[in-house]
């Protein structure tokens, strides 16, 4: 789904000469989700709801193209050395996290587990919100903590 493209006269990029600037290309889904971008806060708007991320503390370019019907987004970083470099993925990785999240959502699943002391975890239904309320912890400085 992402790619690394490097400017070898590839068709996105501009007619400007760049020193290796590396470029990701990510394409999200063409008619259900909705990508803008703004002075480097990305908003995907899809099915499931919005998601906005700010990404003003990476010194990369973020844009949406349309090449041959199809939306991309394109990340590229200039004159990047190599520590900087691997910016431009974890930039591509998180808005295709969005644009997975705002189609088909995420799922979280905890576990718990203790090797010496007893942990007890109760978990609470409120309508749609569930708690999960832990007790016996050797951290916990509740009523229902025995270690006071």
């Amino acid at each position: 789904m992402v790619n690394i493209l490097f400017n070898r006269g590839c068709d996105i990029c501009s007619p400007r000469k760049k020193s290796r600037s590396p470029k990701a290309v990510i394409t999200p889904l063409k008619d259900v989700v909705e990508v803008t971008v703004k002075a480097r806060v990305v908003t995907v708007k899809g099915p499931r709801g919005k998601l906005e991320k700010s990404f003003k503390h990476v010194a990369v370019d973020i844009r949406v193209v349309t090449m041959k019907g199809e939306k991309m987004v394109v990340i590229e970083m200039w004159f990047g050395n190599y520590k900087n470099k691997p910016v431009v993925r974890s930039v591509a990785s998180a808005i295709q996290n969005m644009v997975d999240g705002v189609t088909k959502g995420h799922r979280c699943k905890m576990r718990a587990a203790f090797a010496h002391f007893p942990i007890t975890l109760t978990v609470l239904n409120l309508s749609l919100i569930h708690i999960c309320r832990c007790r016996r912890l050797l951290t916990c400085r509740s009523r229902w903590s025995p270690y006071h």
